[in-house]
């Protein structure tokens, strides 16, 4: 009885067919297998060549190897490990003359119109044999509307980037003449919306370059309801999309949400993670994690909540949970994507709220924050640099928004730098009173800003004395001039500021009232958006941040 050891040494002869002993080139490369285990030489060789002949794909590249090693091979026969391997590359040329009948490569695109003229005979052989066209001319379906300042327009680096995305492919709309964020007036300024919805429409269009190709559109709409109530809404587009003979409808899905404003609370994770460590990012994390803190601590089912939401499928998104989205291949939209994105914030919840984290994140942050006020109070934008009166500002009116909604945060350097803006603003109403006519003074959009953050603070740190004619003057200013500030982020400012300092001048309530109804006069009301401005003012500037702009008004 002969019983076989595995552990045992055994020499290893491979005996193959003709064909495969190129093969054993590849395997001697890697040594030879084990005695009591099969022989990969076949499939190691098919897979050599599969790889070899997909990247080198070309049927005149192949042709050249075939010729130049059956040469080979015929010069130096006698000699049999130099056959086997000149037939290797025998081989490796087949394979990639084969892909590159399947690819259509010939020579790259020597079968073009521009080389052999029209329909020549091996422009009809690839029609016919090819596969995928991997030279084929690429889809471009980008629309660039450039908005930018004359000087950077005008230079010959930009220039040369529109004309490359022009001869790409790409449609440029614009830029045009007018009013740019600069103050001058010149070429640089984005089009208007509408024209560049109609390049988009000619893109997506029978005649654009999408054209004979299927392009999956997904497009959503919002549906409010508010409280029990019944309500109709109409998808135009959706009637209208029968009109197009070759547009076929996928699916329409509905997806119910109630309650919306629980998406504000998913922002706080991100403010949490901010990776950067200037002064505002830090005063970020700080006003995140007070907030967080006390939306868990105002309701201990709120707490119990997340902690029972922790790492179940109950914080993924509505997306991801939804079998009729993902029928619609949403795998290649960006809608897949914003839900991945959506479920990560959910899972960060859990650990947003949870109590010690708080606790210790909000005290590194306030540590942090007191670490990079200057001496006299004010703040840089990035630790080291030189005091800042926007990002001073900044920081004491996002603790007076922390206060105002119950926070209750104790933060010395706030008094800190309440008094060096109260000195700021002493001078500069010292510089106004030296000026011409300085009963002539327009409030800023950072007078307006200092109004609105010093008026969360009278208890703290009441207004002296020698600093009320500096208060008066502003407030008085406020009232003659909110109208010339041309800014509804700095009159809403001016709206609250002088509510709050109402006790100091009735007058002061009474041009509140009438800057709110202003206000409200200039707005649209509409189901669907709710309360908003169709003069959106287009800027770069602080006080004209959209976002902020909204908030403010709320």
């Amino acid at each position: 009885m002969c019983i076989r050891d595995s552990s045992e040494n055994v020499p290893v002869s491979i005996r193959l067919p003709r064909w495969a002993r190129p093969g054993q080139l590849l395997i001697n490369m890697f040594g030879l297998p084990n005695y009591f285990t099969f022989d990969p030489t076949p499939f190691l060789l098919f897979v050599f060549l599969a790889f070899f002949g997909i990247c080198f794909a070309d049927v005149v590249y192949g042709a050249l190897l075939i010729w130049c090693f059956l040469r080979l091979m015929r010069r130096f026969g006698a000699q049999e490990n130099l056959r086997e391997f000149f037939r290797l590359f025998l081989y490796c040329g087949v394979s990639t003359a084969v892909f590159g009948v399947l690819a259509g490569s010939w020579a790259a695109d020597i079968y073009s119109a521009d080389y052999l003229g029209k329909d020549n005979l091996l422009l009809r052989i690839v029609d016919r044999t090819a596969v995928i066209d991997m030279l084929g001319k690429p889809v471009i379906a980008l629309v660039v509307a450039p908005a930018m300042d004359a000087g950077m327009f005008s230079h010959p680096a930009t220039q040369a980037n529109l004309e490359t995305l022009a001869g790409r492919g790409a449609v440029v709309v614009g830029p045009e003449e007018g009013h740019l964020a600069s103050g001058l007036v010149a070429r640089g300024r984005m089009s208007e919306p509408q024209e560049i919805l109609g390049q988009v429409r000619y893109v997506l269009s029978r005649g654009g370059p999408l054209a004979a190709r299927r392009v999956l559109v997904t497009e959503s709409l919002p549906l409010p309801i508010r409280g029990p109530a019944t309500n109709s809404f109409t998808f135009t587009r959706l009637l209208e999309s029968g009109a197009a003979p070759t547009r076929q409808n996928q699916s329409l899905v509905a997806q119910m949400v109630s309650q919306p404003a629980w998406y504000a609370v998913l922002a706080l994770p991100y403010l949490m993670e901010s990776p950067y460590e200037c002064t505002e990012q830090t005063f970020n994390r700080l006003y995140a994690n007070a907030l967080a803190r006390f939306i868990a601590n105002s309701n201990p089912k709120i707490r119990r909540l997340f902690d029972l939401w922790k790492d179940t499928p109950a914080l993924e998104s509505p997306l991801q949970r939804n079998p009729d989205l993902q029928a619609v291949m949403l795998e290649e939209t960006p809608w897949l994507r914003q839900a991945n994105q959506e479920s990560q914030a959910r899972r960060n919840l859990g650990i947003l709220f949870d109590d010690n984290r708080l606790a210790y994140e909000q005290e590194a942050a306030l540590q942090k924050l007191a670490g990079q006020q200057l001496d006299d109070g004010a703040w840089p934008w990035f630790p080291g640099g030189r005091g800042n009166d926007y990002i001073t500002l900044y920081i004491t009116t996002g603790f007076g928004r922390l206060r105002h909604l119950g926070v209750s945060l104790d933060a010395p350097p706030i008094l800190r730098a309440l008094r060096r803006l109260d000195a700021g603003m002493a001078e500069r109403y010292a510089r106004i009173q030296k000026g011409p006519e300085p009963e002539k003074h327009v409030p800023s959009a950072t007078d307006a800003l200092y109004l609105y953050g010093r008026s969360f603070f009278r208890k703290d740190l009441p207004i002296t004395p020698p600093h009320r004619p500096v208060i008066d003057f502003f407030l008085k200013q406020s009232r003659k001039f909110w109208l010339q500030t041309d800014c509804r982020q700095t009159q809403g400012h001016l709206a609250l500021a002088l509510h709050r300092f109402g006790d100091l001048d009735a007058a002061n309530a009474s041009t509140a009232r009438d800057i709110l109804q202003s206000l409200k006069e200039r707005s649209v009301r509409d189901e669907e958006l709710g309360r908003f401005w169709r003069d959106a003012e287009r800027s770069w500037w602080w006080y004209r941040a959209p976002l902020e702009l909204a908030l403010i008004h709320i």
